[in-house]
């Protein structure tokens, strides 16, 4: 007679806690609005130099000795003088882009240690020998970019100047110009510091991860319509920090190449404006 043994229940796997990790959001207002109002300082600047009078002066000049090389010597006084009001950004950069390095590291770790309390019930304090030199990358990267906006609007002043001067537009028009150009470098201001210090987290993420032995991570998006479909479609997979060419389904019993999938081959957060992160696997 066959006989059966009642084998007893298997107990449930325990899930990993899901904690959804918070931008730094305050760091990127706080960056974005210096960048900013040191744009509109300069702007300021500019008209200190460039005032209705200097500027209807020039155009009574041009009208009068047009073909003699007077009026043009005072339109290059009168550049060379921008020049050297504009001649540097009106912030500190070095020290701003240390205190942003620094309050970015501050949340993100707060974060991570947020997370490991939930998990595992006590958060972990490690040696992080790395965070000089990564400090010092993202003050140079992000110095480079101000400088270049920076260049872009000295040269957009110039060449407003030189071309409102041929042209003889009056004083307003030329402000209309300089004012809407000044709107597109403060938008991309903005984009500098949204897209920098998400950047900056995300290389934190990783860094605090793997250095707590963290070799896996699920990829999360912010969850809304901006999420790029390349994006989205890695939305709860599991990712290796050590190929970011796969993505697992199954949770790291088999990988599968990303682009088998039309998805992003990067981390989270380093892509240009990314929103994502990544949840680590305890």
């Amino acid at each position: 007679m066959l006989t059966t043994r009642r084998l007893p229940p298997r107990k449930p796997r325990r899930r990993q806690p899901r904690v959804v990790a918070r931008p730094p959001t305050a760091v990127i207002r706080q960056y974005g609005v210096v960048l900013v109002e040191s744009l509109r300082r300069d702007l300021t600047r500019v008209w200190e130099v460039l005032t209705p009078a200097a500027w209807t002066s020039l155009l009574q000049e041009r009208r009068q000795e047009l073909g003699l090389d007077s009026w043009a010597d005072n339109v290059d006084r009168l550049v060379e003088a921008l020049k050297l009001r504009l001649e540097k950004p009106s912030i500190e950069v070095t020290a701003l882009l240390e205190n942003v390095g620094q309050r970015t590291s501050r949340w993100q770790d707060a974060e991570w240690q947020r997370t490991l309390r939930t998990i595992l019930g006590a958060g972990v304090v490690t040696r992080e020998a790395w965070w000089p030199a990564k400090l010092q990358e993202f003050t140079q990267a992000n110095a480079a970019l101000i400088q270049t906006q920076h260049a872009r609007v000295v040269a957009h002043v110039e060449q407003a100047v030189r071309r409102g001067i041929s042209s003889g537009v009056r004083h307003e028009v030329l402000k209309r110009d300089l004012v809407k150009n000044w709107g597109v470098e403060e938008r991309r201001a903005r984009l500098i510091a949204r897209d920098q210090v998400s950047k900056l987290n995300g290389d934190l993420a990783e860094l605090r991860q793997r250095n707590a032995g963290v070799e896996e991570y699920y990829w999360e998006t912010s969850g809304d319509e901006r999420v790029r479909d390349s994006h989205a479609v890695l939305s709860g997979m599991l990712c290796r920090w050590d190929d970011d060419s796969v993505y697992s389904d199954d949770d790291g019993a088999t990988w599968q190449s990303r682009a088998d999938l039309g998805a992003y081959e990067g981390k989270p957060g380093q892509d240009f404006q990314c929103r994502c992160w990544p949840r680590a696997k305890l």
